[in-house]
C-alpha cells in the first residue's frame, strides 16, 4: 500500500492487468463521497474501499460508488483488501466474445453520456486519455497545428521507466516524417502497424521504446470538418494485443467534436478584448 494524490489513484501500474484497490479515507475533511463519485466514473475498474467514521456515512459511500466500506479498524481495512485481491486475482474465462464486447460498450457508452450531459466540456483532453487508457497501457495525443503534429499529453511509461507525460513534452513531428500517423489522417480510420516495420517518427520511437507485442494502433480523432488529433497507443510491457480497437475508434468520433469546440473556446479566450475596437 502506498500513498497517491487523488488524481492517480486507481491508475494500473506498467505491466498490470488490473486496478489497484483504492482506500479512500473521508474520516479527513479533505475527501468526501464526491471524491469516490469522481473516481467511480473517470475509473469505474478501481475497486474503492472507503474508510468511514460511523455507520451514518456507510450509506453514503456505497451510493457514490464505493465496493466496500470500513469504519476505520486498521484491520478491518486490511481484511477487506486482502479478500478483494484474492477474489480480483483469480483468472478470469477468455476468449469469452460477449464479455469483452459488453465491457467495450458500457466504455463507449459512458463517453456518449459524458459528451452529451457536458460533463467533458472543460477537461476534454484529460478525459479522452482516461478512456483510451481503460483499453491501453500507453498513449500520446498529438494535436494537429496546421501540417506538424504536436505533443500535448500521453500515459504510461517508457522502456527505460520514464514517464511518457515528461519524455514526449514538446515533441513535434514534421510532415517530412510520412508516417502511420499521417497515414491515420489522410485515410481516416485507425492505423494498426508493427513496431519493428519502422513506420513510425524515429523521435516518438526513440522515446517509448517497442512494446513488449510489437503492436502499435494509432487513432483519429474527427472534428467537424477534418481531423484535429491523432493519438499513439500500445499495450507497453503487458503480453497482450490491443482489443477494443473498433470501440475505442467510436469513442474518439463521438468525442472528437466536441474536443474541437472546447479547443476553439480556449483560442477565443485567448483573444485581447481590449485590442477590439469600441
Amino acid at each position: 500500500m502506498v500513498p497517491v494524490h487523488l488524481r492517480e489513484a486507481g491508475n494500473r501500474l506498467p505491466g498490470e492487468l488490473s486496478s489497484p484497490v483504492v482506500v479512500l479515507d473521508l474520516r479527513d475533511d479533505a475527501l468526501s463521497t464526491e471524491d469516490i463519485a469522481s473516481l467511480a466514473r473517470t475509473r469505474p475498474a478501481a475497486p474503492v474501499v472507503a474508510l468511514v467514521d460511523s455507520s451514518d456515512e456507510e450509506s453514503g459511500a456505497y451510493d457514490a460508488g464505493a465496493l466496500s466500506v470500513a469504519k476505520g479498524e486498521l484491520a478491518e481495512v486490511a481484511d477487506c483488501c486482502r479478500n478483494l485481491i484474492r477474489v480480483l486475482s483469480q483468472p478470469q474465462i477468455q476468449g469469452s466474445l460477449g464479455s469483452a464486447l459488453r465491457g467495450g460498450f458500457r466504455r463507449f457508452r459512458r463517453v456518449v453520456f459524458d459528451v452529451q450531459s457536458g460533463l467533458l466540456s472543460a477537461t476534454m483532453a484529460l478525459n479522452l486519455m482516461n478512456v483510451i487508457s481503460e483499453s491501453v497501457e500507453r498513449a500520446v495525443l498529438f494535436l494537429v497545428q496546421g501540417e506538424d503534429l504536436i505533443a500535448v499529453g500521453a500515459f504510461g511509461f517508457s522502456n527505460a521507466g520514464e514517464p511518457l507525460a515528461k519524455v514526449t513534452r514538446g515533441l513535434r513531428i514534421c510532415p517530412a516524417e510520412r508516417s502511420s500517423l499521417y497515414r491515420a489522417i489522410d485515410e481516416a480510420k485507425p492505423q494498426s502497424l508493427d513496431f519493428d516495420q519502422g513506420d513510425l517518427p524515429q523521435a516518438l520511437a526513440d522515446l517509448v521504446g517497442r512494446p513488449a507485442t510489437g503492436q502499435v494502433v494509432i487513432f483519429p480523432v474527427f472534428g467537424a470538418e477534418h481531423t484535429i488529433a491523432v493519438i499513439y497507443t500500445d499495450n507497453g510491457a503487458v503480453e497482450a494485443e490491443i482489443q477494443d480497437i473498433k470501440i475505442l475508434e467510436l469513442a474518439t468520433s463521438q468525442v472528437g467534436v466536441a474536443f474541437e469546440n472546447e479547443l476553439l473556446r480556449q483560442q477565443l479566450g485567448d483573444v485581447s478584448f481590449d485590442a477590439m475596437p469600441e
